[in-house]
């Protein structure tokens, strides 16, 4: 990954997402629950992408951007808290 684009955290984060699966009851999660992880994954990841290249962007059009990225990634991280707690 590239320094100047990648926050010195986001491999990290990657790491940790892919190798931490919420815990579940059951020793496998069903294909829904399969599907919203990964579909509440792809929008934090998404949004942590959109707000990383905001970066290069001037003044406000920077702020918008880099807001709306923030709202996005609040969202997908309170879908996975949610799927995690369902699934305990």
């Amino acid at each position: 990954m590239d320094d100047g684009i990648c926050p010195p955290w986001w491999p990290n984060f990657l790491w940790w997402l892919i190798h931490h699966p919420p815990h579940n009851k059951e020793p496998f999660l069903d294909e829904v629950e399969r599907a919203q992880i990964l579909e509440a994954t792809q929008h934090v990841l998404i949004a942590l992408q959109t707000f990383t290249y905001a970066h290069f962007a001037e003044g406000e059009l920077r702020e918008q951007v880099q807001e709306d990225a923030v709202q996005k990634m609040h969202k997908g991280i309170e879908e996975l808290s949610g799927l995690a707690a369902a699934t305990r």
